[in-house]
Order: structure tokens, then sequence, then C-alpha cells
């Protein structure tokens, strides 16, 4: 039995392993985790404010004041919790929309509405932290809407009667979330 042989079979299968091992790359992925309390906010804002709309027209009460003191209520309270999150409210029915936007960030928001191939563009410019008093008023030409937030297009259909839409988005480290009613 020659085991002088196996000896240096074994020895170069472990040099060979070594070797081998030493040269693989090695590939990782960091995930960060969702920011689970950003979607639950946003989720209880819809909520509310549907219910803010059920309410109103339950009592045949101003739905655009009701919705205007519900955001001025809101805000601060989202941004305590959330801060550095963009806020863009569309209210309204499919005959006039009004959009208003909350943001530390500067930027625009272009609303756009099309029948058939005409397309017609309404930029509302954002300075800085637009106080949220402030809106636009749009006529959307169908009962589709386009929102076009710091470089992301956000599709809505609008149904007959009040709508209330939202776009959230936050931006931390490299990424950024986004909750849409």
């Amino acid at each position: 039995m020659n085991k002088k042989g196996q000896f240096y079979i074994l020895a170069a299968v472990i040099i060979i392993g070594i070797i081998l091992g030493l040269g693989v790359a090695v590939n990782t992925a960091k995930i960060n985790s969702k920011p689970e309390k950003f979607y639950d906010m946003s989720g209880e804002f819809g909520k509310e404010a549907y219910k803010v709309i059920d309410y109103s027209i339950a009592n045949q009460e101003d739905i655009d004041n009701k919705i205007e003191n519900f955001t001025e209520t809101y805000i601060p309270y989202l941004k305590q919790s959330e801060p550095d999150t963009d806020i863009t409210f569309i209210f309204g029915d499919y005959n006039e929309v009004q959009v208003v936007k909350y943001s530390d960030i500067k930027g625009k928001i272009k609303i756009v509405s099309s029948v058939n191939e005409d397309e017609r563009e309404d930029a509302i410019g954002i300075d800085t932290s637009m106080p949220i008093s402030e809106k636009e008023t749009v006529k959307p030409v169908d009962k589709k809407v386009k929102i076009n937030v710091a470089g992301t297009d956000y599709d809505f259909d609008l149904n007959d009667g009040e709508n209330f839409l939202f776009v959230l988005k936050k931006c931390k480290e490299d990424e950024c979330y986004v909750a849409k009613s």
C-alpha cells in the first residue's frame, strides 16, 4: 500500500481548496427595512380623510373646507412623526381638482390631463415649504389625472363625486418610499 501517494493527493486537494477559497469573490446585499411607521401613517391618513368626506356629505357641509381643515391639522402631526416627508394632496371631482403640496424640497408638480391625443399641462411651482393654505386649481379634461412629483408619474382615475388622493414620499439614505391612495 502506497500511503505516500495518498498523502500527496490529499495535500494537493487541500491546497487547491484554499487557493479557490481565497479567489472567490464574496457578494453581499444590504437590505434596509421598510419604514413601517410611514406606511401605517399613510393608511391611517387615507382612512381619516374619507371619514371627513363622508361626514361632510352626510351633514351637507362644504367638503373642500373640511378637507383643508383636516390637512392643516394632520400635516404637523405627520411631519412630527415622519420628518422629511413630501406630501401632495389632490381633491375635488372630475370637473375641478385642487392640488396642495407641502414639501421641504424645491421642485415642481405637474398635472397632465388628456382626451384623445390632445394634452394639457399645468405646472405648479413649489419654492420651499409651501403653507397648506396655498393651492392650485386645475380643470381636468377627462376623468384621469397624472401627477408628476419629483420626476415620477402617478396616475389617478377620478370617480364621480368627491375624490381625495394623496402621494406621500419619504427619502431615507439612498432609497425613496412612496405611499399613494
